[in-house]
């Protein structure tokens, strides 16, 4: 499947940065990227090394949380590399509707419409959390509203990262 990046969907992108933390938004972002996966930054192939060297025994099945999974194929790619505890959460029924179907073979990966603010995760539930471009997406202006949702979100995944000194 064809990607996407960012220089090759640039008429996707909003023309006013707060669009970013609308929902709305990227229900009609992933609707007109027509199934096709959209990389913001990085792939499972240049991420692979830096996620290897934190988590480098797949056979303990580290659990992974992927926050704003959008569409992207990064967790699909860590699926078929042997990290089989993927749970991927985003706050657009669209795309996780459509990724349910897409990865529908690889059993045990969860798809979730979730609000990052308020996740429904025990406290200490993850070895990783992978975020691509959520934090960028938030952070559309300075006003005290993003401000506290960044916190929300940062304040979260705190929470259900597990302690690393356990």
């Amino acid at each position: 499947t064809k990607q996407h990046t960012m220089s090759s969907s640039s008429r996707l992108l909003p023309s006013n940065v707060n669009q970013f933390g609308k929902q709305n938004f990227w229900d009609q972002f992933f609707s007109e990227l027509k199934k096709k996966p959209f990389e913001w930054y990085s792939d499972y192939k240049q991420l692979k090394v830096l996620i290897r060297k934190f988590l480098p025994d797949v056979s303990q099945q580290p659990r992974i949380l992927v926050a704003g999974c959008g569409n992207s194929d990064l967790s699909a790619e860590l699926y078929d590399d042997g990290f089989l505890d993927i749970a991927n959460v985003d706050f657009s029924p669209v795309v996780i509707k459509e990724m349910k179907m897409k990865n529908s073979r690889r059993a045990g990966m969860k798809w979730e419409v979730m609000d990052l603010k308020n996740l429904t995760y025990e406290t200490g539930s993850f070895d990783m959390i992978l975020d691509k471009g959520l934090v960028d997406a938030v952070i559309s202006d300075e006003t005290q509203e993003v401000e506290e949702n960044v916190r929300a979100i940062l304040l979260e995944a705190q929470r259900v990262l597990k302690d690393p000194s356990s």
